[in-house]
C-alpha cells in the first residue's frame, strides 16, 4: 500500500514536472518572437516631387516594445514627422524600421518608393517656393511660371524639342537670377527638375 501511495506521489510530481517544462518551453517560444512592424505611410509606389510626405510607422509585441528607430535613406526619421519630398533627390528612396522588444528580440521592415517629376510637378514647387519667399518678386514668378506653361503646351502638342527648349530657358533664367532673386536650394530644386525632364522627354 505505501509503494502505492509514493508511485502515485511520484507520478503526481512528474506530471507537475512536465507541465512546468511544457510552460518554460512555451515561454521560450514566445520571447524568440519579434515586435510586429506596421509602416502605414510611406507605401512602395511612386510620389510627386512636389508631394508633402507623412511618416508613420508603429510596433507592437506582447512582451512590450522596449524601442523603436527609423531612417529615411541615412537620416533618422521620427513617426509623425512631415517631409517636403522637393528636398529629396528624385529617384528611389528608403525608409527602413527598426524595434526591438523587451527581452532583446529586433525585427526590421523596409518600404521603398519612387520620386518622379513632370511639368505639372515643377509649377506646383515653383509656386509653393514662391509662397514660401524662395523666389522674391511676382515678376520673377510669373516670368518663371509662363515659360513652364510654354514647355506645356509644347508637351501637349507632342512636341518634344520645344519642351527641351523652354525648359533650357527655363534653366537659363534660374541662373541668372540665382542668388538674387531666387535662394541658391531653390534653383538647385528647380534646375534639378528642369534638367531631369530635358534628359527624360
Amino acid at each position: 500500500m505505501k509503494n502505492l501511495k509514493r508511485a502515485t506521489v511520484l507520478m503526481a510530481c512528474l506530471a507537475l514536472l512536465g507541465s512546468v517544462f511544457a510552460l518554460g518551453n512555451t515561454a521560450r517560444a514566445q520571447s524568440m518572437e519579434p515586435p510586429t512592424i506596421l509602416i502605414s505611410s510611406p507605401t512602395a509606389g511612386t510620389y510627386s516631387h512636389a508631394y508633402r510626405l507623412s511618416i508613420n510607422f508603429s510596433a507592437t509585441d506582447e512582451d512590450g516594445v522596449a524601442s523603436i528607430s527609423a531612417v529615411l535613406d541615412s537620416v533618422n526619421v521620427q513617426s509623425g514627422t512631415t517631409i517636403e519630398l522637393m528636398y529629396l533627390s528624385l529617384g528611389t528612396h528608403t525608409l527602413t524600421v527598426t524595434a526591438t522588444d523587451t527581452l532583446g528580440n529586433t525585427a526590421v521592415q523596409s518600404v521603398s518608393f519612387l520620386v518622379t517629376t513632370d511639368i505639372a510637378t515643377l509649377k506646383t514647387i515653383m509656386s509653393k517656393l514662391y509662397s514660401w519667399g524662395e523666389i522674391s518678386g511676382q515678376g520673377t514668378c510669373n516670368s518663371l511660371m509662363q515659360t513652364l506653361n510654354n514647355a506645356e503646351k509644347s508637351a501637349e502638342k507632342g512636341d518634344s524639342h520645344g519642351v527641351a527648349n523652354h525648359l533650357r530657358t527655363f534653366v537659363h533664367k534660374i541662373e541668372v537670377l540665382k542668388g538674387k532673386k531666387i535662394s541658391d536650394s531653390a534653383a538647385a530644386i528647380l534646375i534639378g527638375d528642369a534638367n531631369y525632364l530635358i534628359a527624360h522627354p
